[in-house]
């Protein structure tokens, strides 16, 4: 009840979106800084202070409220996604990240991106890409006496919105989580190795222990 409670306040903030001009304006600096520094292709984005330079938002940067685009984008890139019929067959991965910025510009961000961008938007944007997404309550990803397979399908790439800490006293945040052979990895999070649960990686998304507010999980 108290995280429905808060996803709707915040989704409420979702009006006060970003303008034509300013997202014109974003995406032209942007795309100067990545012709000078382009992303590397097929690479997850791990660090998000290192886009810090980047425009997001009316008066913000990647780095400062961009963690729901880079955790987007790191799904793209863990599914194997380059191009779409609705990211306009860009041939980059920098033409990517511009490209997802924009749509999430246009509808997703928070107080002209000062709250980042609500996960609902990253899952409608997801379903309107064709993937198959899945909504996994966060008390069953964190359920500890669950198999791997009742709560993590070895197929799936999860993306997660978590607290940093105890819920209200602390930030948000959302990542990318993907499974492989040697366990769930955070993306773009404080944990650097490979978690053997999913449960186990959540709570590694900050050094605090995360506690998250929407998960889902996503395929091709």
């Amino acid at each position: 009840m108290i995280n429905t409670l808060f996803l709707g306040g915040w989704y409420l903030l979702t009006f006060f979106g970003v303008s034509n001009r300013i997202r014109k304006q974003n995406e032209e600096y942007n795309r100067q800084l990545l012709a000078e520094k382009p992303l590397p292709p097929a690479s997850f984005i791990e660090n998000q202070a290192e886009l810090n330079a980047l425009c997001f938002g009316r008066d913000y940067t990647v780095g400062y409220g961009g963690c729901g685009l880079i955790a987007l984008y790191n799904v793209f890139i863990a599914l194997g996604i380059t191009a779409g019929e609705k990211n306009g067959g860009h041939t980059s991965a920098s033409d990517l990240f511009l490209t997802l910025e924009n749509r999430l510009q246009r509808r997703g961000v928070a107080l002209w991106g000062k709250f980042g961008i609500h996960p609902a938007f990253l899952r409608r944007l997801l379903i309107e890409e064709g993937l198959v997404v899945r909504r996994i309550k966060p008390a069953k990803a964190m359920d500890e006496s669950l198999s791997r397979e009742d709560c993590a399908n070895t197929d799936e790439t999860y993306l997660v919105t978590a607290f940093t800490g105890k819920r209200f006293g602390s930030v948000l945040h959302t990542v990318c989580i993907t499974h492989a052979e040697d366990g769930f990895r955070v993306h773009n999070g404080y944990r650097r190795e490979a978690a053997p649960t999913l449960a186990e990686a959540i709570r590694g998304i900050s050094c605090a222990g995360a506690t998250p507010v929407y998960l889902i999980g996503i395929q091709k």
